[in-house]
């Protein structure tokens, strides 16, 4: 995928070049988008995002920027269908969604592309569109098929719980992480329940 990927971009006039070692992502200083495409490593993954972040900071700076990632899950990031190739892969939309939150300034989207779609060229066409077309008013999330494009929305819904918490007044609770409220949210949950 990666070369045709490379190939189309560049007929589009979209500078774009094929990086395989993470030394070669620092010998690019003016870089101005990063698509990272499955299957990679989550850690590695993490550690290319890391690199570019400066290149990609002062890129949106100038202008625009962008960071994308690709996985093959099944068009919906997993919402369509139960068994999947490489569930793993789902790591790349949480990267890609953590970085919007680190990088305002630049478009970040995570792209789930089909993997059962069979028409290759098809298939790049749709993801290139995608990549050159990202904006601020863009979803976030970008499912690709052979026969529809879908993003994902946020439902407010209760929650129920399966088996009810039993705490009492000798029970000590340890919460970490979540900066960004849901903690919060279970914590207040969790107390007003016991």
């Amino acid at each position: 995928l990666g070369p045709a990927l490379v190939e189309n971009l560049n007929r589009r006039a979209v500078t774009a070049r094929e990086l395989h070692k993470l030394a070669d992502l620092e010998q690019n200083p003016r870089l101005a988008g990063l698509v990272l495409i499955a299957p990679i490593p989550p850690a590695e993954a993490f550690q290319w995002s890391r690199t570019a972040a400066p290149m990609l900071n002062t890129a949106a700076g100038l202008g625009d920027a962008l960071f994308v990632t690709v996985s093959f899950l099944d068009g919906a990031f997993g919402f369509r269908k139960e068994c999947l190739p490489d569930p793993i892969q789902g790591a790349l939309a949480g990267l890609a969604k953590t970085a919007a939150l680190e990088w305002p300034a630049v478009h970040c989207h995570a792209i789930d592309l089909d993997h059962d779609w069979k028409d290759t060229d098809a298939a790049i066409e749709a993801l290139c569109e995608q990549i050159i077309g990202v904006g601020s008013d863009t979803p976030r999330e970008i499912g690709l098929s052979a026969d529809r494009r879908e993003t994902l929305t946020l439902v407010a819904s209760s929650a129920k719980a399966r088996n009810p918490i039993r705490l009492d007044g000798n029970d000590v609770v340890v919460v970490t992480g979540g900066a960004r409220g849901v903690t919060a949210e279970a914590c207040k949950a969790l107390a007003a329940a016991t």
